[in-house]
């Protein structure tokens, strides 16, 4: 039988871990450092770019938050230990610093280590709040204040031939004051029974101190030849005639117009009570409480305090609240609704998330933050104390204008449009603004909220197991109209992220020692299924996700993982009419030692690293299409900690012809054949493209290259080694894999575009020299280099192979600082076909 070919349609889907025989034909067996793209197909990616070098800095043990202030201020927060620098904010587009100042901070950011997973963040216009979830919120030592045991008299009206009186109990005796008003006979006695008078009167009797000024008409000095029968003073408890004068018994009493205040000065409470004979409507007396707040007059004592019983019936919010009267002026004032004394007023600042406050472009504070403080209720059967307080912070968030935060079985939002407000203004009705605190608890677990994930315009709390859709429906979003209903029923790697792209939510799993990804979409506000994207690499990603980094506009999401400090596993999606045609992973090495953070921006991947001399920013374009920023340029070079000259010191050693370079960072040793050096413009000795000969390095960590390169523009970086490994050949259809005893593979093609360097390796097993098969648009390295730049080309790589399909490994590689894209392949191959059976043999 002739050869046969087999052809690759496209390179766009990543590895598998599935059995051979079950992988399309465009999964591999492996692939790094790589990019597929339905366009281009497996593209080597780009370079990480040093943004700046921090020498000397540990930010390995950081809690990191991405702060974008629209498209001009771009920051990365790292919250670290006092020990370990505190607060620092760095700005992405530069690297640069910028300024922080601390106030008051404490000891609040020290935390358990990692600190990653012992801070929260939410920003909120110019503040981004920080929580410290090893630090329990609590209540500040404030206390309202307290008010002596007192009681208010009030002379609502005066009526002619009327007996008032006025009784406290002391100490088991009753003292009574009582007074008779005149009858209407004469236009003369009308004085007697203004109210003014009537309140002067008995505060003269019961103090035996003459109120000053004129009431009512009636003259200053009341004597005792007054209109009515005067004051009768008779103890009725124990039959004397006459009463001591009530600040004898310990008691004090003032005077404002028509009303008395009577108090204990030593705090000790009393009774007392007040009556006529108008039927008890013309005096009468408040003291702990008041049926209505209609009831209270108009005037008042500044501080007076009262609680007001709440109506039954009026409402199922309804509760009893406190007023005070507030004086404006000696003569007027009104009564407001207040807390009720000796309760806690504070939120403990200490205690409570702080904030980092933008001042202004690139300068920033970090202090503890005033929160509003309770100014109704009691605290016990009104305005509650906010769910957080004395529970461990474990989210923070914010939704319909409101700050959230979260414990493991409570979320309480703010006032909206203030969040810095946690109690209500009022607790006489339901503001729609006011605070709002839920507690939830599924109902066949237990349910410990450990996040929150906002999607398809929903709010959705997650527990594990367990979770809960946030929503008021229709109706505005406030305490009496927001429900919290059990969704879906989901596991979750608790130290990673929910990433949203659209209206779907990306999450981990971490079921054993490796992690799955699942996308979970939404419709209408409603979970309508889940994917398991990676169902067919089971044990690829190790467990420890962080964070998962979403590129809409890329489509791709990138994961970060304790499990593999050094590496981002990358996911290429692309769904058309909801069918998945592309559902590719790889992975991206970093010569680093732990990446601490990695986030996309527009169409670059940031990542924030940590190396043996110090920590790096760095910055790595998705755009398969970029150049360099030279004259000409026609490729981007691909090189990892890739910097300029201008960034180096470079010296020329005539008399070696050689080049001393040192970048900002150390060459460790070892790793000097690693990197690579190549001009990036013809202005220099060298035509841009051409590389540099690595001899050797300096025992001062620089890298010795052959030549004068002190006048040559050029780049300095670690080589990027992109490769991708073929699956075990196989013949398959839409049926499966077509039953062969072998297949002899003959020929590997590559088809290629816009690649600068490609090398395909063949193995065939049995101890044999691995194949290298080159494209060669330039002998890099070479004297043909020095004349011209390299050639930028579309073409095929022909390797000869000439092994059986299942000890043969093919594997494409570009180990340059040139670009490639390989889009697709073709093998061609002998079978031999396995006899059916019963089948002839065609011998006779």
């Amino acid at each position: 039988m002739g050869a046969s070919s087999k052809p690759v349609p496209n390179l766009i889907q990543g590895v598998s871990q599935q059995s051979a025989q079950q992988r399309r034909d465009s999964q591999c067996e492996a692939q790094f450092d790589c990019f597929n793209s339905p366009k281009d197909g497996a593209v080597a990616r780009n370079g990480a770019e040093l943004v700046k070098f921090y020498p000397g800095q540990d930010l390995s043990e950081c809690f990191p938050y991405e702060l974008i202030r629209g498209r001009e201020e771009h920051y990365l927060v790292l919250v670290r230990g006092p020990d370990r620098g505190g607060m620092g904010v760095l700005d992405l587009t530069t690297g640069e610093p910028a300024t922080v100042t601390t106030e008051g901070v404490g000891s609040y950011l020290t935390a358990p280590a990692p600190a990653e997973s012992n801070f929260c963040a939410q920003t909120v216009d110019d503040y981004t709040f920080i929580a410290n979830k090893s630090i329990v919120p609590g209540l500040a030592a404030a206390r309202s204040t307290t008010r002596p045991r007192e009681a208010l008299i009030f002379f609502k009206a005066g009526a002619y031939s009327s007996t008032y009186a006025i009784s406290v109990l002391w100490q088991g005796v009753t003292y009574r004051w009582l007074y008779q008003t005149p009858d209407n006979s004469t236009a003369a006695n009308a004085p007697y029974i203004a109210t003014n008078f009537l309140a002067s009167i008995f505060y003269r009797a019961m103090t035996g101190v003459q109120p000053g000024g004129t009431l009512n008409g009636a003259v200053g000095s009341i004597g005792t030849g007054e209109a009515g029968t005067g004051v009768v003073v008779k103890d009725n408890s124990d039959g004397g005639s006459t009463n001591p004068d009530i600040t004898d018994l310990g008691f004090s009493m003032a005077i404002n117009g028509n009303l008395l205040r009577l108090w204990r000065n030593d705090g000790q409470n009393f009774t007392m009570d007040t009556s006529d004979s108008v039927g008890d409507t013309y005096l009468v007396s408040f003291k702990d409480t008041v049926r209505s707040f209609s009831e209270l007059p108009k005037g008042g004592f500044e501080g007076f305090l009262l609680k007001v019983k709440a109506k039954p019936g009026q409402s199922e919010n309804a509760a009893d609240y406190w007023v005070e009267y507030v004086s404006n002026t000696a003569t007027s004032g009104f009564w407001q609704e207040r807390v009720a004394p000796d309760v806690p007023v504070l939120l403990d600042a200490s205690t409570m998330p702080h904030a980092l406050v933008n001042l202004s472009p690139g300068v920033f504070v970090f202090r503890p933050q005033v929160w509003s403080s309770r100014i109704a209720g009691d605290g016990v059967d009104s305005a509650k104390d906010p769910g957080f307080v004395g529970k461990p912070i474990k989210d923070l968030f914010f939704h319909k204008g409101r700050l959230a935060i979260l414990t493991e079985s409570t979320v309480d939002f703010s006032k909206a449009r203030n969040v810095f407000s946690h109690f209500p203004d009022t607790v006489q009705t339901l503001l729609a603004d006011a605070p709002i605190g839920l507690t939830l608890s599924a109902s066949d677990t237990i349910a410990l909220l450990r996040r929150h994930a906002k999607v398809d315009e929903s709010l959705y709390l997650w527990a594990q197991g367990a979770q809960f859709k946030i929503s008021a429906g229709q109706n505005p979003f406030k305490q009496d109209t927001v429900e919290a209903d059990d969704s879906t029923a989901y596991e979750f790697a608790e130290q990673s992220n929910f990433a949203r792209v659209g209206t779907t939510l990306y999450f981990a799993t971490e079921p054993n020692e490796f992690a799955t990804v699942r996308n979970l979409v939404f419709s209408q506000g409603k979970a309508a299924g889940d994917t398991d994207i990676t169902s067919h690499i089971s044990e690829y990603i190790p467990a420890g996700v962080r964070r998962l980094a979403p590129s809409d506009t890329g489509q791709a999401i990138f994961v970060r993982t304790d499990g593999a400090p050094n590496r981002l596993f990358l996911y290429n999606y692309l769904v058309q009419d909801r069918t998945v045609v592309q559902s590719a992973w790889n992975t991206w090495r970093f010569p680093v030692e732990k990446i601490i953070w990695a986030s996309v921006y527009r169409m670059d991947l940031l990542m924030l690293v940590q190396r043996p001399d110090g920590a790096m920013l760095l910055k790595v374009p998705l755009s398969a299409r970029l150049v360099d920023d030279e004259p000409g340029a026609e490729y981007r070079t691909r090189m990892d900690l890739r910097v300029p000259d201008t960034q180096c010191t470079v010296t020329y050693d005539g008399a070696a012809e050689e080049t001393s370079i040192s970048p900002p960072y150390a060459i460790p040793a070892g790793d000097e054949l690693d990197f690579m050096v190549s001009s990036r413009t013809t202005t220099g000795a060298y035509v841009r493209g051409r590389g540099a000969t690595i001899l050797r390095r300096s025992t001062a960590g620089r890298l010795v290259v052959k030549g004068d390169w002190s006048t040559t523009p050029f780049y300095l970086g670690r080589r990027i080694r992109s490769e991708r490994t073929e699956s075990t050949f196989y013949l398959r259809s839409e049926a499966g894999v077509v039953p062969t005893d072998s297949i002899t593979i003959r020929e590997f093609n590559l088809r290629y575009a816009a690649t600068g360097y490609t090398r395909v390796e063949v193995d065939i097993g049995a101890g044999r020299p691995t194949r290298k098969h080159e494209t060669r648009h330039i002998k890099v390295g070479t004297a043909e280099g020095v004349s011209r730049p390299p050639i930028i080309s579309s073409d095929v790589v022909r390797a000869v192979v000439d092994g059986r399909h299942d000890e043969t490994t093919v594997t494409t590689i570009n180990d340059s600082w040139l670009p490639s894209r390989w889009q697709t392949a073709e093998w061609r191959y002998e079978p031999v076909l396995r006899a059916r059976v019963g089948q002839s043999s065609g011998q006779g």
